[in-house]
């Protein structure tokens, strides 16, 4: 039997007459024997004198405790019960110590189950990868295993499924790259990342391309079976990557220019520098283009002079200019001339003038053509059966003809064309209102390749 005594602090009273309080708290097991020789089994405050000297007892007494727990405890293969790891079935017997020193005997049945069983039931998709283990055909396996140490036997009852094969086609067009999440199947993700060279692939050979390199790189397919979606998916991708452009145009013209950038035409009449964003031939491709423009001012020439002649007489024709430094270059009739006037004598048909100036700052040139007509008169209207009315005229003139024309072009003394009938009837209308009064000269050309030039008089 164990005793415990606790003794807390004595507490001394100094009391009259010289009598000394001694006060004792003490906690026994059962009972306890002081040192006067008595025994307590009970708690209880007990007061005692000897001389001078009063004792006070404040005595606490515990009772030692055996239990039989009637309930087993089942355990797996092992159990910790108090201080000890029970590894067998039996009654064991524990000895615990209470607060007030007691031992307490408690008695325990325990039933160490050495083996764990378990069955498994499951329906998959295709195949099933259980305890690292892949099983494509239905049947029941068996598979043993440690648990916590305890040796487990796992029976499982499988059914496959055959997955239906789908197969799907995804086209795809971007500028430049493409990025885009292709589907997605619970947590799992399936991407085409950064992809910037048109390409033809399916999800068994991936293509993921890293966002800062332009190298093609394969992963692992990846097919989302489920059991309410059993199949294995071939998706067929193809991804057209349009490019963009950038790019610099340098232009120098004489004159305005009409240039033709992506699919639209832009005009410039003077010297710029411009960026034009356009699409690129329609692929929907945002692209840049600097356009630098240098456009010179073209000169102006004129041929001045006499026109309008009949057989056998000349004329002199000046070239003039409202621009400096420009040179002239006259042609003619397989002549050419480098002066500033020509003379054309003794004529006795048309004679076709073309004048060109070039201005020695720029090199920008301009051409001026007359045509120096020679009349053949009435004769010539009456044999191709030609009628110019009235005339002179103020308003409108009838032109008629009895043969096929080509067209009738109308010009003024300086030799300049002033109207002008493509593919004409047999007759012929032009308003004349806007004309200048004077002289015009009339060319007809027929059907059979000749030529009838005749005059006309506007006068208001």
């Amino acid at each position: 039997m164990l005793i415990a005594v606790l003794l807390a602090p004595v507490a001394l009273f100094a009391q009259a007459n010289n009598v000394v309080v001694i006060d004792t708290a003490i906690t026994a097991c059962d009972s306890i024997t002081m040192p006067d020789g008595i025994t307590y089994d009970s708690t209880g405050i007990y007061v005692s004198q000897k001389g001078d000297t009063v004792f006070i007892l404040d005595l606490t007494i515990g009772h030692a405790v055996n239990h039989v727990n009637p309930t087993p405890i089942t355990a797996g293969c092992s159990y910790v019960w108090g201080d000890t790891t029970v590894y067998t079935t039996g009654t064991y017997t524990q000895t615990f110590t209470s607060t007030t020193g007691c031992d307490s005997i408690v008695t325990q049945i325990i039933n160490i189950d050495t083996v764990q069983y378990r069955t498994i039931d499951s329906v998959a998709c295709g195949s099933l990868n259980f305890y690292d283990s892949l099983y494509t055909v239905s049947g029941t396996y068996q598979h043993r295993a440690l648990v916590n140490d305890c040796p487990n036997v796992i029976t499982l009852n499988l059914t496959v499924r055959n997955p239906e094969q789908k197969v799907g086609y995804r086209n795809y067009t971007s500028c430049d790259r493409f990025t885009e999440e292709i589907f997605r199947a619970g947590n799992d993700r399936f991407y085409l990342r950064n992809i910037r060279e048109s390409l033809d692939t399916n999800t068994d050979a991936f293509v993921n391309i890293a966002a800062s390199h332009h190298n093609t790189g394969v992963t692992n397919v990846f097919r989302p079976r489920t059991m309410k979606a059993c199949y294995d998916s071939t998706l067929h991708i193809h991804v057209t990557i349009n490019k963009s452009f950038n790019e610099q145009m340098d232009v120098t013209h004489c004159g305005p220019v009409t240039l033709t950038i992506g699919e639209k035409e832009y005009d410039f009449y003077y010297t710029t520098r411009d960026t034009i964003r356009v699409d690129s031939t329609a692929k929907g491709c945002d692209s840049n283009v600097v356009v630098n423009i240098r456009v010179f001012e073209v000169p102006s020439v004129f041929i001045e002079g006499n026109t309008m002649l009949t057989p056998g007489q000349s004329t002199t024709l000046t070239a003039t200019s409202p621009n400096s430094n420009i040179s002239y270059k006259w042609a003619w009739a397989g002549e050419t001339s480098n002066e500033s006037s020509i003379t054309l004598s003794n004529l006795q048909s048309n004679v076709d003038v073309a004048l060109m100036g070039t201005s020695s700052v720029n090199g920008c040139t301009d051409t001026a053509r007359v045509t120096v007509f020679c009349n053949v008169g009435i004769e010539d209207m009456e044999k191709h059966g030609l009628k110019i009315y009235p005339n002179p005229a103020a308003n409108l003139v009838s032109i008629d003809g009895d043969h096929a024309m080509r067209s009738i072009a109308v010009y003024n003394v300086s030799g300049q064309q002033v109207a002008f009938i493509n593919h004409p009837e047999r007759h012929n209308v032009i308003n004349v209102e806007e004309f200048s009064n004077g002289t015009y000269a009339v060319r007809i050309l027929f059907a059979d390749g000749t030529v009838s030039t005749s005059s006309m008089i506007v006068s208001k």
